[in-house]
């Protein structure tokens, strides 16, 4: 039980860091960017260092707040981050500056990846405290494969949100896959 309440940290890692892949030219639209440019490249790399600023400072938070306590603040990034993306879409919908929204998706990245790196620390060392001796190994691989289920689950997401209603896929590599759903 103790093990299924660890391992949605690195599930919302995975998912957070594949969650942008499949729905690009949606949300590139919709922030009014060329799905090539620099800004959008920047946009998504922007996870890794604030992950990188994450992993770097949980040790600290762990030995001042706890181990517990600091696995259930994973999630507070994560629902935080989840409610800035559609601030970000509203925001470009109505508002008359086209940075605005690009700060707003910078700043949910920024928001999840620091709560990603964070659980990539606090997972697994709750998993190995947590797990007899004879199970480390097994229970250890929890972690990665939660991370593996998250991407795979948010691109199925993806997936199924870009597939449009009869008409065809937006991409035509897609075409067999959207026809199967």
């Amino acid at each position: 039980m103790a093990c299924a309440a660890a391992v949605p940290g690195s599930f919302q890692y995975g998912f957070g860091l594949s969650s942008i892949n499949v729905p690009q030219a949606g949300i590139c639209r919709s922030l009014h960017l060329a799905p090539t440019s620099f800004t959008w490249s920047a946009l998504v790399a922007i996870l890794s260092p604030s992950g990188l600023l994450g992993a770097w400072l949980a040790p600290v938070a762990v030995s001042r707040l706890g181990l517990l306590r600091c696995l259930r603040s994973t999630s507070f990034f994560f629902i935080i981050s989840g409610l800035i993306f559609p601030l970000a879409h509203h925001v470009s919908v109505s508002a008359s500056t086209a940075t605005v929204p690009l700060w707003l998706f910078a700043l949910g990245r920024v928001v999840g990846g620091f709560g990603a790196g964070a659980a990539t620390v606090f997972v697994p060392l709750y998993l190995g405290q947590l797990a007899p001796l004879h199970l480390r190994g097994a229970i250890g691989n929890l972690h990665q494969v939660a991370i593996v289920l998250g991407l795979l689950v948010a691109q199925l997401a993806g997936m199924s949100l870009t597939c449009p209603v009869p008409g065809g896929c937006p991409r035509k590599d897609w075409g067999k896959f959207c026809e199967s759903m």
